[in-house]
């Protein structure tokens, strides 16, 4: 079976094709309604968690909490998690292993093949972690496709006849994208991408942060972005004022003894030039194809941060203060667009149902040496296909060898912009052995294929040699044996219990011995209210919220046995905070 996964930076979301119809798979432990967090922390008990449970730990053991990781996609950066260093791979593979083991049971059936979805403006080098991180969670990824394309096939799908240009406003946590395309009679055309790598809601939430530390800080003395428990629960507190504010005027934020309102006319004065700052991205999007904006017929709003009203007013009034359109579930769309793709890749959807082409995001060159009044000017970027040229794209253009009687090509890769090699991305490079020589000017004629699923084929040929090779460009792209050590320790890390059994008369976890052992603690009396608290709230709660209680009361009694007053303060302000939020 072909999934289709919405890999995010907050959330992430599987889904499947159900009787032809994209559908999300709803019955993950850890989500809400499907909705999965994208974090990952391993508890006291050194169990690893995913979701909700792993979420509620972020407040209490944030050296021991994963979360964004999306943002590290790509790069050569390590995550502590536990007192051990992971890559940004390992640890998007146990949140993708996590999604293909719900699905398994829910669906009955193994699930061994996904299109995983990648933001348009994501490099080749982020493509690639994306692609190691689904083999590492056991998948074989079949396709990458861009967020925006996907959402775009979610819509088109249901619309076959259409005859309309779209644009996709797509604002995810931590990733912006605007992508313009052309349905046609069943042919999905982008014509146009672009976007932001580094905004989001998280910046959202750093804007909430900074200006309630600064609130705070100013009116008590006291500075909440000291220590990093405190910062994790302001955070959290920012995340939840920021959601609550998408339907109300005000949000109370309650931080260690700190109350404060937060109205909706204060959080937008802090996000506004960020919001406004989109607009550049829209302009660039409609001039690659001189398009007005009276010419888009349709706009697609997708992303969780997409909801937030100013945003949505924003855009509104970009189009000329016209309704944005509601067809597709601004946090379903992706991965269910990723599922129908998967349909079409498995011929569970005929293939000539609808056709799909993409752009490429970014501009692909080889490195030459150029001869000018000054002299060798070597490192000149070359372009063989331009940024935003429709994609799948073959290229083919002629060079020459530079010196006489040389025996290798050294054939390296860009992605870019700039006229120079060194202020662009190095994709990969290799070496072409000439088996014979001659002077210098020889023909060396290189080809570029690049495909949707963002993999670029490059062939080399010059004096009777050719080499053929497909670029996997990742300065942490792992090897097979790498890959098979990473595999191995994230099994032994993946040994997590199962959810908490519940009584289903009373949502309750049925007493235990660790339940008994935490009630005769030193310390149980001072904590009490909030377990009574505690037993009043579950089995009025959805499975999402129940589980970070769940966890956060199973953190208390830890501490109590331990009788680690320190500990149990910590959990004791968390446990507060959230059912208080639960109330």
């Amino acid at each position: 079976m072909i999934v289709g996964i919405d890999l995010g930076t907050s959330t992430s979301e599987i889904a499947v094709l159900k009787n032809g119809v994209p559908t999300l798979v709803r019955e993950i432990a850890g989500s809400s309604h499907g909705f999965l967090p994208s974090v990952v922390a391993l508890g006291t008990d050194g169990q690893l968690r995913v979701g909700e449970a792993a979420t509620a730990l972020l407040a209490v053991r944030p050296e021991a909490s994963v979360a964004e990781v999306k943002r590290l996609m790509g790069t050569d950066a390590r995550v502590n998690l536990g007192g051990e260093s992971f890559t940004p791979q390992e640890i998007s593979a146990l949140i993708l292993r996590h999604l293909k083991k719900e699905a398994e049971a829910a669906l009955g059936e193994q699930v061994d093949r996904a299109v995983i979805t990648v933001p348009a403006y994501f490099t080749a080098l982020q493509r690639r972690a994306t692609h190691d991180a689904g083999e590492l969670a056991g998948l074989t990824v079949q396709r990458l496709i861009n967020e925006p394309t996907a959402a775009a096939l979610a819509y088109g799908i249901e619309r076959p006849n259409a005859e309309e240009k779209v644009l996709v406003y797509d604002l995810g946590g931590g990733t912006f994208d605007v992508t313009v395309l052309e349905l046609s009679e069943g042919v999905l055309d982008v014509i146009a991408s672009t976007g932001n790598a580094t905004l989001g809601g998280k910046d959202f939430d750093e804007r909430i942060m900074n200006f309630l530390a600064a609130t705070c800080k100013k009116a008590t003395g006291v500075d909440l972005l000291a220590a990093p428990k405190t910062r994790a629960r302001l955070r959290a507190a920012a995340k939840r004022a920021k959601e609550d504010l998408s339907n109300a005027e005000s949000s109370l934020i309650v931080v260690e003894d700190w109350e404060y309102d937060l109205t909706r006319a204060a959080f937008e004065a802090q996000i506004e030039d960020l919001v406004q700052s989109t607009a550049k991205q829209i302009d660039e999007a409609l001039a690659q194809k001189r398009l007005k904006p009276q010419q888009i017929d349709t706009i697609l709003m997708i992303g969780g941060s997409s909801r937030v009203p100013f945003v949505r007013g924003f855009v509104s009034h970009y189009f000329g203060d016209r309704p944005l359109r509601t067809e597709v579930h601004p946090d379903e769309a992706v991965a269910l667009g990723a599922a129908v793709l998967g349909g079409i890749e498995g011929n569970a959807i005929h293939p000539g149902t609808i056709v799909i082409t993409d752009v490429a995001p970014w501009t692909l060159g080889v490195s030459v040496v150029e001869h000018r009044h000054s002299g060798q000017v070597s490192g000149v970027f070359s372009p063989l296909i331009e940024k935003q040229s429709t994609i799948p794209r073959s290229v083919t253009r002629h060079y020459a060898t530079s010196h006489d009687w040389q025996s290798t090509v050294l054939v390296e890769v860009y992605q870019g912009d700039a006229p120079l090699c060194v202020n662009n991305l190095k994709v990969g490079e290799f070496e072409l052995q000439l088996v014979e020589r001659a002077p210098a000017g020889a023909d060396v004629e290189i080809s570029f294929s690049y495909n949707l699923n963002g993999e670029l084929e490059v062939v080399a040929r010059a004096l009777g040699t050719e080499r053929r090779v497909v670029m996997r460009p990742s300065p942490q792209h792992l090897s097979d044996s790498e890959k098979k050590l990473a595999r191995a320790r994230l099994e032994q890390k993946w040994a997590a219990p199962p959810s908490p059994v519940t009584d289903p008369g009373t949502g309750r976890t049925p007493p235990s011995s660790l339940e008994e052992r935490a009630r005769r603690a030193p310390l149980y009396s001072r904590v009490a209210p909030l377990f009574a608290k505690a037993d009043q709230l579950l089995p009025t709660l959805s499975p999402g919220p129940r589980t970070r209680l769940d966890v956060l009361l199973l953190e208390m009694r830890s501490a109590l046995i331990a009788n680690d007053e320190r500990a149990v303060g910590v959990v004791e302000q968390a446990l507060t905070n959230l059912l208080f939020e639960l109330a």
